[in-house]
């Protein structure tokens, strides 16, 4: 899932690279359509790839029995035993912390695994309505009618789509990891048994917070789209007022 923003500004580019090639072969008629096939045929394989990809990690989200995750965690730095002092550093920290711990957890339950299932299938729709525009488009140039309108019915989607999925599969993700963190990391009981004296907990074990990253890339992408699919119509309108004079 990180991947999918790259993966979403890929397909920006390669969306205003198809318009350019749809205008082009639009002007030339049947002049040199191996770009268009080639993109129906690796879009058409893109959204194989993403479908089988995203079920398969959906699954191993649910019946793995290890899942390696990144949690959110207070702001934390292991502390020295008392009486250890460390030497040969050619600097000093002078603070530190790290906020999110990677973890291989075992045990965690049905609704954490079903909600970072969740997340996962969401982003794969993300990317399957993107590769859906490519190929629609692609395809109404290959058939002769490059600015038909299912095609901007199709960025439209896709932009919707892009909007909605790719912000909750973030919001998801995020209660997910924030669920799982509590699992993992909260305690209710502690036994010490230690020679000289137990360190406080605090400095040894990291503590649980309530985080939520949000990246605001699906906004931008569905502008994007949303713009894609208005040129799309105002092609179309021009095409039939063309078409009209003739």
């Amino acid at each position: 899932m990180n991947m999918l923003p790259m993966i979403i500004g890929l397909a920006i580019v390669l969306a205003v690279t198809l318009f350019v090639l749809v205008v082009w072969v639009a002007r030339r008629a049947d002049d040199d359509r191996g770009s268009l096939v080639a993109t129906s045929w690796l879009a058409q394989a893109a959204m194989w790839i993403t479908a089988i990809t995203a079920v398969a990690a959906a699954a191993s989200a649910i019946f793995s029995p290890k899942l390696e995750l990144a949690l959110p965690v207070e702001p934390f730095w292991p502390g020295v035993p008392t009486g250890a002092k460390l030497s040969g550093t050619g600097a000093t920290i002078k603070d530190a912390g790290f906020e999110t711990l990677t973890v291989q957890a075992e045990g965690l339950n049905a609704p954490v695994r079903f909600l970072l299932a969740g997340a996962i299938l969401l982003s794969a729709v993300t990317a399957l309505a993107i590769f859906y525009f490519f190929r629609r488009a692609a395809q109404s140039a290959l058939a002769g009618d490059p600015f038909n309108p299912a095609v901007a019915r199709a960025a439209q989607l896709a932009s919707v789509t892009v909007l909605v999925a790719g912000l909750a599969s973030q919001v998801i993700n995020g209660i997910a990891k924030n669920q799982a963190a509590i699992e993992v990391l909260r305690w209710t009981g502690l036994a010490k048994d230690c020679s000289g004296g137990c360190p406080a907990i605090e400095t040894w074990w990291p503590e649980t917070t309530l985080r939520f990253e949000l990246s605001f890339w699906p906004i931008g992408a569905a502008l994007a789209l949303a713009a894609m699919a208005a040129i799309w119509r105002f092609g179309d309108h021009l095409q039939r007022e063309t078409e009209g004079l003739i």
